[in-house]
């Protein structure tokens, strides 16, 4: 490639690009300055510098052609294909600089052990990392510290029978989590170099998991995950550490039974023993029993006084209270390490299930002791009301019950009228100016009063449909309790062209009537219709159905010779509509019970 020569001939712009770098220039021929002109000798370098450049990229050189692309972007072409492999390439096959996107096979040089750069990993680099095994083979004892590329494998792998103890030394720069393996014939001691820690100790034979950090070497376990069936030694009975504890000692710990022999005395129950949730003592006594139980120890125990003989049995520490269980029966008890204390004396706010017992209270107690069916039943008695006894006296409302005086010792019996001989008084006291029977009106309505007391049966009598009723000694109703309607004896059901309804009428058998009716749609002459009601009649119907035509002029009804309600029944029955030449709807209506 050239640049435009100097000369008349040619005119450059001289050194327009910089010196002896001449360029071309318009000119102005009014001012006798031309335009500059190459020569043929400049264009045969630029066209061999492009053609030649498109035929080394393996690009044919094709004529121009209007209308075909290939003809014109040649160079183009030829730059793709030297740039991105391909003429036809829609987009560069390289990554990009920023946030590239690799494929095929990327390679990057392998990194130094411990490099904590921003620099790329290869895959030899990362599965040394991750997987490697260092194999550390030690034949006398002492120290030896690991060099960064051993330290670079996770897996530290010491073997060898070294005369000594051995100490395995990190790099400070160590930072990481390790699996290490021991097999040699001596306990491994593992610390990063310089520390004043004192480091793991990793038992001959032995395999396990570190981390190291500043603090040095830690194989302790923080928020680990176990899976499958994690096994421990069980520790002794008694232990209270951080000791891990295992199904065995947890079983132990809350589930074992102590039983022990005993006479009286002192009896001090060691750690183990104490460590069982159940406490049995059996034997004759022949003194009193103390049991102490270890301060150390704070839980709870069910004691059982199995033992015989007239001396007690207490659970204490040996410088605290304790708790008395008396013979033949089981007591909870709980040590916060200085008292045992009774583990059943607060019953607040409890719910009581199945069927829970307790002694019956003497007849006549007054106090906040439970009170039992017994209790009830027996203070009951001497309440009113009560049939056949006469009263006399003040007659006092105690707890919701008519007590007089207090005792069922009366015995005088007349005739009183509440209206004039019977009245309330302060204090919640009913008094009454002769002796005799109690009697109360039952409502304004009732011309006779009905009586309660000696000699009369009166009874409220519970009806088969719900009803409450009272009879007289002759079982006749004097009262009604629902005489009224109830808005829940009426029942129904309504749609557009049908519907029932069913209400109380003390004339029918039942004590209820139910009117149906319906509407069909237009019948034309001479037809016949088979109609259903809503819901069957329970019992009868009362007469035949009720029909008439609906009809703009005057409507024709059954009997009239049109329309006829053929074979009644509970359930339905047919209509007929005779010989007519218009076509109208009939409603029909029916009664029943």
């Amino acid at each position: 490639m050239q640049r435009i020569k100097t000369g008349t001939n040619r005119n450059p712009a001289t050194d327009k690009f910089g010196t002896g770098k001449h360029g071309f220039k318009t000119g102005n021929r009014s001012l006798g300055d031309p335009p500059s002109t190459p020569g043929a000798e400049w264009f045969d370098v630029v066209q061999e510098e492009i053609a030649q450049a498109i035929e080394q990229a393996g690009v044919a050189l094709l004529p121009y052609s209007a209308g075909n692309p290939a003809s014109y972007r040649q160079l183009f072409a030829a730059i793709k294909k030297i740039a991105w492999g391909d003429v036809n390439a829609p987009s560069s096959p390289y990554a990009p600089l920023a946030s590239p996107e690799f494929t095929g096979t990327p390679k990057a040089p392998t990194l130094m052990p411990l490099n904590t750069s921003q620099q790329l990993v290869n895959a030899a680099y990362l599965e040394d990392a991750l997987s490697g095994q260092t194999n550390v083979n030690i034949a006398a004892g002492g120290t030896v510290t690991l060099t960064d590329d051993q330290v670079n494998s996770p897996h530290i792998y010491v073997s060898g029978v070294p005369a000594t103890p051995v100490t395995v030394e990190f790099p400070t720069s160590t930072k990481r989590v390790y699996w290490l393996s021991n097999t040699t014939t001596f306990d491994v001691t593992f610390k990063v170099a310089g520390s004043a820690l004192a480091g793991m100790v990793l038992q001959a034979g032995k395999r396990k998991a570190v981390y190291i950090t500043d603090l040095g070497v830690n194989d302790i376990y923080y928020n680990i995950a176990m899976s499958g069936t994690p096994i421990a030694p069980t520790a002794v009975d008694g232990v209270n550490t951080v000791q891990v504890a295992t199904t065995a000692f947890v079983q132990s710990a809350i589930g074992g039974n102590l039983q022990k022999n005993v006479t009286g005395g002192t009896v001090t129950l060691t750690d183990g023993e104490s460590s069982n949730t159940s406490l049995t003592f059996v034997g004759a006594l022949t003194s009193a029993l103390t049991v102490i139980v270890p301060a150390s120890v704070r839980r709870n125990w069910i004691v059982f006084n199995s033992t015989s003989g007239a001396f007690g049995l207490t659970v204490k520490t040996a410088a605290g209270t304790g708790v008395g269980v008396a013979q033949g029966k089981r007591n909870q008890v709980y040590s916060d390490g200085t008292n045992v204390y009774d583990g059943f004396n607060d019953f607040e706010s409890i719910s009581l299930t199945g069927t829970p017992t307790a002694p019956t209270a003497v007849v006549g107690t007054n106090t906040t002791q439970l009170a039992t069916t017994a209790f009830v039943t027996a203070a009951g008695g001497s309440f009113l009301p009560k049939t056949g006894v006469g009263l006399t006296g003040a007659l006092r409302a105690v707890g919701g019950l008519v007590n007089a005086n207090n005792t069922l010792n009366v015995g005088v019996v007349g005739a009183v009228d509440n209206d004039t001989g019977l009245s309330w008084v302060s204090d919640g006291v009913l008094a009454t100016t002769s002796n005799g029977v109690i009697r109360e009106r039952i409502n304004a309505d009732t011309s006779a009063e009905s009586f309660f007391g000696t000699g009369n049966a009166y009874k409220l009598s519970l009806q088969t449909d719900g009803n409450v009723v009272l009879r007289n000694p002759s079982s006749t109703v004097m009262w009604d309790a629902f005489a009224t309607v109830r808005k829940t004896d009426f029942t129904g059901s309504y749609t557009a062209n049908s519907g029932w309804r069913k209400y109380p009428d003390a004339s029918s058998p039942t004590g209820f009537m139910i009117e149906q009716w319906g509407k069909t749609a237009a019948l034309g002459q001479d037809v016949t219709l088979a109609v259903t009601y809503p819901i069957p009649f329970p019992t009868a119907m009362c007469g035949s159905p009720f029909l008439v035509e609906v009809a703009t002029a005057t409507p024709r009804i059954d009997g009239a010779g049109v329309l006829s309600a053929l074979n009644p029944d509970v359930n339905g029955f047919t209509l007929h509509k005779a010989t007519d030449t218009t076509a109208n709807a009939v409603a029909w209506r029916v009664w029943g019970y």
